[in-house]
């Protein structure tokens, strides 16, 4: 799992979230204030976002893996606060929308490629 910041600052508790996000999550008393579908074809993706407005990251947001993808498209988790919630989601939702188009055009293209060769 990729764990970015909003502020891009290295974040020192990176090795305890990657062990099991889940349980950080819990355990630092975010709760889970929304999920947002998104897809693509039959390509789909459920953004999770977080809360805990006690704390100075105040939000998460989780994107699971992309469908499709290969390299770059496995598991992020963006952390931010309230001032920059708005901007991180709309980035989020943008960029996994993205990935899933590109991932699956590249796959329907492979898909196309072995179908000639045959």
């Amino acid at each position: 799992m990729q764990i970015e910041r909003y502020d891009k600052r290295p974040d020192l508790r990176i090795e305890e979230i990657q062990k099991d996000w889940r349980t950080w999550v819990a355990g630092n008393g975010y709760i889970q204030i929304a999920t947002i579908p998104l897809e693509y074809e039959d390509a789909r993706v459920v953004l999770e976002i977080w809360s805990n407005p006690t704390l100075i990251d105040s939000h998460l947001i989780y994107l699971p893996r992309i469908p499709h993808a290969a390299g770059d498209g496995g598991e992020k988790l963006f952390i931010t606060d309230q001032d920059h919630f708005a901007f991180m989601e709309e980035a989020a939702r943008k960029m996994a929308t993205m990935a899933m188009i590109l991932a699956r055009e590249k796959w329907k293209a492979r898909q196309n490629q072995k179908a000639m060769l045959n």
